[in-house]
């Protein structure tokens, strides 16, 4: 796995990793850099590029197999050279990339095998339709689809961050009961969770004070890490937090 940074966010290097880097790093050829750098990218964001193709109205298996194939198209050396990060956001160039890469793929079809014969994700079928199908009903256009996965895919890493800090300080069971106060999913009040944990309500109160704002650090330095200018920080979570 590509070697992260699990705790909150370090003032003086909230841009110092940003998905730029991991593209760049993508161009160290046969390098174990490249190879993590490519799984790092495939685990984050195969879900917005997947949901994207399957809008478009590719079926499953072609979806499936384009998707390995764009995130080989990644390693060429032609889409690398455009890989500026001066072009900004990160997710607006990868969107128009993947636009770009849709319309030559029934060219690319006619001259070899889609995806390459390299299988960079486990496609987990029935998960992966079910949650497309799930979000369909509220997405306007496939662009509209691939933004609402790609601020899922943030909201998802930067959770994942979060209970790796929380397992590294021997906090596991507090995150996993707290974890739904944070996901909209709460089944029962803080008096409940203060009586399940054997703790005053106060202090529950206190521990979901300090998880939410280490989630919100977090969760900035996700985004952050999508773009070239930290003003641009704020705008940008506006905008995913509206369309989640």
């Amino acid at each position: 796995m590509y070697n992260r940074q699990t705790s909150e966010v370090d003032r003086t290097e909230v841009f110092a990793t940003t998905q730029w880097q991991l593209v760049l790093d993508c161009c160290e050829a046969d390098s174990p850099v490249a190879e993590a750098a490519l799984a790092e990218l495939c685990k984050i964001y195969w879900r917005p590029i997947y949901f994207y193709i399957r809008r478009r109205g590719y079926g499953v298996e072609d979806a499936e197999d384009l998707t390995q194939d764009f995130f080989a198209h990644i390693l060429s050396k032609q889409w690398l050279d455009r890989a500026d990060p001066k072009r900004g956001k990160f997710r607006a160039f990868l969107l128009t990339s993947l636009k770009r890469f849709l319309v030559d793929a029934n060219e690319r079809a006619k001259r070899q095998k889609r995806g390459g014969s390299v299988a960079f994700i486990p496609f987990d079928e029935v998960t992966a339709e079910l949650q497309y199908i799930a979000g369909e009903r509220n997405q306007p256009s496939p662009e509209a689809t691939f933004d609402a996965h790609w601020a899922a895919s943030v909201v998802r890493e930067a959770l994942k961050r979060l209970g790796e800090r929380y397992q590294s300080e021997g906090k596991e069971s507090i995150f996993r009961a707290l974890k739904p106060f944070l996901a909209g999913e709460v089944g029962m009040s803080t008096n409940q969770l203060a009586n399940s944990l054997g703790l005053a309500a106060s202090a529950v109160k206190t521990l979901l004070y300090r998880m939410r704002q280490r989630y919100g650090e977090l969760l900035r330095d996700e985004v952050a890490r999508t773009l070239t200018d930290p003003n641009d920080v704020d705008a940008e979570i506006s905008y995913l937090c509206s369309i989640v």
